[in-house]
């Protein structure tokens, strides 16, 4: 899981706030070319959502992110696939106000051993885990539909 942190209050006095955002995208770029020169994925699925209606900087965030994430995808040929939170909600629990213990419940019975990996993890992170196995879980599903759809047998 690829995570950055705000610089501290004595840092971002001497720093623009958005020198601090930029650097932590470049946290966020270089571990993601970390993984892929590890892995080499064929197929890169992350949570993106609507910033309508979200007051503040999170919203801008977050699209920086979403569509560096998505640039770098397509930068290396992978088959991009963002999922929206209701994607998750809908495919695995069958509601779109589920809960997310509704998620982590559905995630432990679809992905082998995914309950002993969650204890691994503080129980503020959890949650994270079983959403990027979920987004993982659907892009496998929608690779496989894709397939079929082209007549490739598995």
């Amino acid at each position: 899981m690829l995570r950055t942190k705000k610089a501290d209050k004595k840092a971002l006095r001497a720093l623009r706030v958005s020198a601090d955002d930029s650097r932590r995208v470049k946290e966020i770029h270089n571990g993601l070319c970390d993984i892929v020169d590890q892995f080499n994925p064929q197929a890169l699925a992350f949570e993106v959502y609507s910033p309508y209606g979200k007051q503040g900087g999170s919203a801008w965030k977050a699209s920086r992110v979403e569509g560096g994430i998505q640039f770098f995808g397509l930068e290396r040929g992978m088959l991009v696939l963002p999922f929206l939170p209701q994607d998750v909600k809908r495919a695995f629990c069958g509601k779109l106000n589920a809960s997310k213990d509704d998620v982590i419940k559905a995630m432990t019975l679809k992905v082998e051993n995914l309950e002993a990996m969650l204890k691994q993890w503080p129980k503020t992170q959890r949650e994270h885990v079983a959403d990027a196995a979920a987004h993982a879980y659907l892009a496998f599903e929608e690779m496989f539909r894709l397939r079929a759809m082209m007549g490739i047998q598995l």
